[in-house]
Order: C-alpha cells, then sequence, then structure tokens
C-alpha cells in the first residue's frame, strides 16, 4: 500500500512528527509513505527515510500543480491529513486553496485526528467573544486516526474514532548523553535543568508579553541551582532570566531534542496539547502545564490551554477522564504561589516526584494496552475502503 501524507503545518513540526511516526510504524506492513510538507517540515523528512516533496505559500494557487504530480506519479492508494485542522486552514489561509481539491484524486482520505472532532462543537475560543469556526468535512469520513497522546486510549463510544500509539514505544533516556549534554552546558549534578519551548507562533499575540513576564518572575524565584534551556523563537521575551544559568537553543530537530529532554528535569509548557509535552511524559521527564481560566480585559488576557490560540473550551472535551492529564502538574498562570510550588515540588520534592513517576508508569501500561499500530491502521482502513 501507499500512502500520501499531507503535512502542511507552516509553524511548528509537530504535526509532521505525528505522521511521519504513523509512517515508521506502518512500516513493518509494507506501507510505503511519501509526504507533502512546507519548509518547516522539511527537516523532519530529510532523515526519516521517507519521500518528501516540499511546496511553499509563496506558490499560493499553483500548489495545486505540485500535489497533481505528486499523485500521478507517486500513485497513492490513500491520502492521509497530518492533522485535519492544519490540513484545512493552512490549504486556505497560506496558498488560497479549497482543501477538498483533494477529493478529485478519487482515493480514500484518512484524517489524523488529534482532537477528537466530533466531541467537540467545531468552534475554537479565544480571545473574549471571538472564536474561529472549522470545517465540519471530518465527520464525511468514515475512519479517524486518534494519535494517543493527547486522545484517549477508549475512544468513548465513537464507531469512526481510532486511538493508536503515537510512538510504540516510550523514548529511552540514556545516562551516557545525559550527563556528557548537562556538561556541555555547564550543569552540575546537584543542579536542576529545566527546558521551556518556544514557538515562533507564539509571539507578538495579545497578551504575550504579559505572559512572558508572569512566567520569568515565577522562574525567578527559584533557587540558584536552576538553569534553564530555551528552545525556539522565543528566548528575548524571558532576558530577565538569570544570564549566567540560562541557555539559548534554536528550535532543533526531533533526535537533538529527544536528547534534551533526556538531559533535563524539567519541562515547563504552555501547551498542553504540544507533542513535546508529550514526549516530555512518555519519556519520564516531570512537566508542568500552565494555562489561564481567567479573562482579564486590562492587560489583555484571555482563557488558554493553548498559548496563545486559547482554546480552552474547546479542549475541555478531550481533557476530561483523560489519564493523561495525571501524568503532569497543572498550574494557572495567575496563582503565583501555586505555580512557584508546582515547579519547586516538581524539582526537588521527593514525594511529588515519585506519585509523577507512578502515573507517567500507570499511563504508559494504558497506552501500551492499545493494539500494534499496524493493527488499528488496517481496521480504519477496511471502514475506507482498503485493507493491508
Amino acid at each position: 500500500m501507499r500512502l500520501l501524507h499531507l503535512a502542511l503545518s507552516t509553524l511548528g513540526y509537530g504535526e509532521t512528527l505525528i505522521g511521519v511516526s504513523l509512517a515508521d510504524q506502518l512500516r513493518a506492513a509494507d506501507v510505503e509513505s511519501h509526504f507533502v510538507v512546507t519548509e518547516r517540515g522539511r527537516g523532519v523528512l530529510a532523515s526519516s527515510g521517507h519521500g518528501h516533496t516540499v511546496i511553499d505559500p509563496a506558490m499560493g494557487r499553483l500548489a495545486r500543480l505540485i500535489v497533481d504530480d505528486v499523485v500521478a506519479d507517486f500513485a497513492p492508494d490513500a491520502l492521509v491529513l497530518d492533522d485535519y485542522f492544519t490540513f484545512c486552514g493552512v490549504l486556505e489561509d497560506h496558498f488560497g486553496l479549497d482543501p477538498w481539491f483533494v477529493e478529485e484524486y478519487g482515493r480514500p482520505i484518512l484524517p489524523i485526528d488529534i482532537w477528537e472532532w466530533e466531541n467537540t462543537d467545531f468552534t475554537i475560543d479565544c480571545a473574549p467573544g471571538r472564536g474561529f469556526d472549522v470545517s465540519k468535512r471530518i465527520l464525511d469520513f468514515d475512519a479517524h486516526l486518534r494519535p494517543v497522546p493527547v486522545a484517549h486510549v477508549d475512544p468513548a463510544g465513537s464507531a469512526r474514532g481510532f486511538p493508536y500509539r503515537l510512538w510504540p514505544r516510550p523514548p529511552r533516556r540514556s545516562d551516557r548523553n545525559r550527563d556528557a549534554l548537562r556538561t556541555q552546558l555547564g550543569v552540575s549534578a546537584r543542579d536542576r535543568l529545566v527546558v521551556l519551548t518556544l514557538a515562533q507562533w507564539q509571539r507578538g499575540r495579545t497578551g504575550s508579553t504579559l505572559v512572558a513576564d508572569l512566567l520569568t518572575s515565577y522562574l525567578n524565584e527559584l533557587d540558584d541551582r536552576v538553569h534553564y534551556v530555551l528552545v525556539g523563537a522565543g528566548a528575548d521575551d524571558f532576558a530577565a532570566l538569570p544570564a549566567e544559568r540560562t541557555h539559548r537553543l534554536p528550535q532543533c530537530g526531533p533526535d537533538p531534542f529527544g536528547e534534551l529532554l533526556g538531559a533535563a528535569d524539567l519541562m515547563v509548557t504552555l501547551n498542553v496539547g504540544s507533542t513535546s509535552l508529550a514526549r516530555a511524559v512518555l519519556a519520564g521527564l516531570d512537566a508542568v502545564v500552565i494555562s489561564n481560566s481567567a479573562t482579564v480585559l486590562d492587560p489583555p488576557l484571555y482563557p488558554f490551554r493553548m498559548w496563545p490560540m486559547g482554546a480552552h473550551d474547546f479542549l475541555e472535551p478531550l481533557l476530561r477522564a483523560n489519564p493523561y492529564t495525571d501524568a503532569f502538574v497543572s498550574a494557572q498562570l495567575l496563582d503565583a504561589d501555586a505555580v512557584v510550588n508546582a515547579l519547586e515540588a516538581t524539582l526537588h520534592d521527593a514525594p511529588t516526584r515519585q506519585r509523577l513517576a507512578e502515573a507517567r508508569t500507570g499511563y504508559q501500561a494504558t497506552v501500551a494496552t492499545l493494539p500494534p499500530t499496524c493493527e488499528v491502521f488496517d481496521q480504519a482502513a477496511r471502514l475506507a475502503g482498503l485493507t493491508l
């Protein structure tokens, strides 16, 4: 079988990583995959062993001609959307294309459904009184592939949602790599290393300076044994962190980032849905997820679970009764004591760290109950009229 993946994120590589992981797992069933990506996904594909074609928003609607050629040359049996939300938004907003031109190819379409769309009202909340609607076209497809994390292991009665393991096994943490990287950063055995991921798309949004200032103030309350690694494009927003203990890295590929997680003691994130958080949890790394449920008009600040998109109410069904949320600590941005206590406890408090380790082990065991991904994909593909 041949699958053509459309992994079109222009801002991050999480969605591309999800698609590549699926393609990697399907190799065991002799499935050949080819990817259409933007420049942002090129680095992920370069070392993956999967074929890929790059399209650029500067091409505008002419990008369709490139996709037409790929379909003609590669002759896929089906198309995979990595993921549904990104696919819809990027083609329309960045290329000026109606995304559903892909139906004209006459191939079955399997969307990767990160957010369990059929449990939502297809509206993503952002600033107060504002939101944006997403196409309900996904409901026309008989099968949805749901990566775990973040999706529920149990699809809660869905006839079309097929949860599968995002990674076939938890990432390994190498003591040798950990020690070497910490030495390179000047982090001793008694020090603690905190990783904070920062994306370009998170900058320049309403309230972004306030959020960075608040988080910086909380991090600065930690003791002088704590070092910080800022990964990505927003390091300048955290210039008030102690320079001698702050290390800046550009956005890095999956393998270097995995080594960094293996060397760290804690991840801090403002995005509960990020693949970085999922990787940290499965790798056995403590994590603090900071969100906000309050609306403050003066700064301004609005509710969010994915900064700065918002998505506070949108993500409620996905997170409700989801054991994934037990595997990390959650805190509210405007509750200074709660955030600082969460940071200190995950770095230094043995009972807290033990509780989180047990929760992660339990969650990993739950994820391990899922069938092999090839079997899950075969079940989903059959509903779409395909067989492996």
